[in-house]
């Protein structure tokens, strides 16, 4: 569970970890990636230390996440405060670091809650640049994109259809088979245009796709999956899907 502050306002979502990645250089110095919701987006790293015993990380406060050009100015990783008097967030000068906790494949951002975050300030005037976290879980993302087998022979197809706003729209695929299972590059075209999806050819020759497949990370932040729905009323079936061919 994500719980942030964004503009000001309280937010609690289930967030997948793509953005909180980490990279071990040596033994006990680890780069951490996306720390704070607001800079997963701006591919931003930050650096700490992982204890001897590996279950806790200590990441020094203070350091650059952000350029703002338009300010001229960095976003700057702190622990805030809420001040009741000024209703705004401020930073916490005794806290030189924050530290999270590890157990098993879960890190937990600790020390934290709705009046006291690890936020942004702005470089110059140290003011709290309305972002924040607080009481954060990070998992690994273990999801796997579909395996293309390497000697896969595809032919071209073009797909046609309508969109959502019910406007024609057609886009060009990659079909390959082995065996029952078959293997379509192109159904994820906005997003990723090089995913595969995979599927299986039924006994009337058409093609089922499973729904909720994985396909990719999409400007390496963003999980993408497969999915099919149809929209009746209020209601939302999501299911697989079926191409005659």
């Amino acid at each position: 569970m994500l719980r942030y502050c964004r503009w000001g306002t309280i937010f609690s979502k289930q967030a997948s970890g793509t953005g909180h990645r980490s990279d071990c250089s040596g033994q006990e110095d680890r780069i951490y990636k996306g720390l704070v919701s607001a800079t997963v987006e701006q591919g931003t790293w930050v650096k700490g230390e992982l204890s001897s015993d590996g279950k806790t990380i200590t990441i020094p406060t203070g350091q650059n996440v952000a350029w703002i050009p338009s300010m001229n100015c960095f976003m700057e990783m702190q622990v805030l405060d809420y001040d009741e008097p000024s209703k705004t967030f401020v930073i916490d000068q005794s806290a030189q670091s924050i530290s999270l906790s590890i157990q098993g494949k879960t890190i937990t951002l600790d020390g934290t809650n709705e009046k006291r975050i690890l936020g942004l300030v702005y470089s110059d005037s140290r003011e709290w640049a309305l972002f924040g976290d607080y009481s954060s879980v990070y998992t690994l993302f273990e999801e796997q994109a579909v395996d293309v087998p390497q000697n896969l022979v595809t032919e071209n197809y073009l797909l046609k259809g309508k969109n959502p706003a019910q406007k024609d729209f057609s886009g060009k695929l990659k079909i390959g088979f082995q065996g029952n299972d078959v293997f379509i590059k192109g159904l994820c075209s906005n997003a990723l245009p090089e995913a595969w999806v995979k599927g299986v050819r039924k006994e009337n020759g058409n093609l089922c796709i499973p729904t909720s497949q994985f396909a990719g990370i999409y400007n390496d932040v963003y999980p993408v999956f497969f999915m099919a729905e149809t929209i009746t009323g209020n209601t939302v079936d999501i299911h697989d899907v079926v191409i005659c061919l």
